[in-house]
């Protein structure tokens, strides 16, 4: 029986001696595994790994670019903690400015914004943890992004002292606009909710099994 290399971090799948963490028996090969069984070093799925000896150049070319992806992913994860950082302390100034309506809406905005920043940071994470793209970030994103602006629209209309007709008009249409997505993000997520097994859910990647031997957290 032919064993079987993961591209991601280059452990190797012996079936002779199975994978008993997973309950996986001795003798158990590599094409019999269920769908569901993930590396045990970084839970990649079966579809990263690729029998010892078949084509080695071309594995370890792609094994080159998975850790080329994860530097990117790394890179991408510390930007957006600086960036959220540093929207805080925009919005302490704001905050410190005085409680008018327009530092209010400021810092409405401003914390609006880091959330969506830290949801796609969570999202950064999962990957690098998981190997698994998680879709409840993105529609949470949109669902505060839409949020945020109606807020904005609301606030903007609420400080006009004087509103033309055509500004009015395009102001009800952003927000008929925006309450739509808010209403179909919100259906969207209550079907990926149903989906999602309870039992097996990791923020929201369908499908993922939870190993008795991963770290706490994970």
């Amino acid at each position: 029986m032919k064993k079987y290399k993961c591209s991601v971090c280059g452990y190797v799948y012996n079936p002779e001696t199975g994978d008993p963490i997973a309950g996986i028996a001795p003798g158990t090969p590599f094409e019999a595994l269920p769908h569901s069984w993930a590396c045990p070093k970084c839970n990649a799925l079966k579809d990263k790994f690729h029998a010892v000896g078949d084509h080695e150049t071309t594995h370890e070319l792609l094994r080159k670019f998975y850790l080329a992806e994860d530097v990117a992913y790394y890179f991408i994860a510390v930007i957006l903690f600086i960036a959220a950082i540093s929207i805080i302390g925009i919005t302490i100034t704001h905050f410190l400015k005085g409680f008018n309506t327009v530092n209010i809406l400021n810092v409405v905005n401003d914390i609006l914004l880091v959330v969506i920043i830290l949801e796609i940071f969570s999202t950064v994470l999962i990957y690098l943890t998981e190997r698994r793209i998680s879709l409840t970030p993105f529609i949470l994103i949109g669902l505060i992004s839409s949020i945020r602006r109606i807020l904005m629209v609301t606030a903007m209309m609420s400080a006009r002292e004087t509103t033309t007709d055509v500004e009015f008009s395009r102001s009800i249409q952003e927000l008929v606009v925006s309450a739509g997505i808010v209403l179909t993000l919100i259906v969207c997520y209550y079907i990926l909710s149903k989906v999602t097994k309870s039992a097996e859910r990791c923020i929201g990647c369908t499908g993922f099994e939870k190993r008795d031997d991963a770290p706490p957290g994970v």
